[in-house]
């Protein structure tokens, strides 16, 4: 995984091979877009989802739980 970016204190973005990963902590929302699409043009489609927890297990692996049973997880590993 590529490197962290904080555009504001609850906003978080996530560099990954295919996409960034947008994370709104405040919300507690995410979206994804391919790499090297600008995630703040406003022609880009939101498609904010919810989610339940964000877990980063060490370098090129992220989990994101989509529930609080923690029966929903996307895992990503770069």
């Amino acid at each position: 995984m590529a490197a962290l970016q904080t555009p504001e204190d609850h906003e978080l973005r996530i560099d990954t091979a295919q996409h960034t990963w947008c994370f709104d902590r405040l919300r507690r929302r995410f979206r994804r877009v391919p790499v090297g699409t600008d995630p703040d043009d406003p022609a880009v489609d939101p498609g904010w989802e919810q989610y339940w927890l964000l877990s980063r297990e060490g370098e090129g692996a992220l989990t994101v739980t989509l529930d609080r049973e923690g029966t929903l997880r996307l895992r990503v590993v770069d």
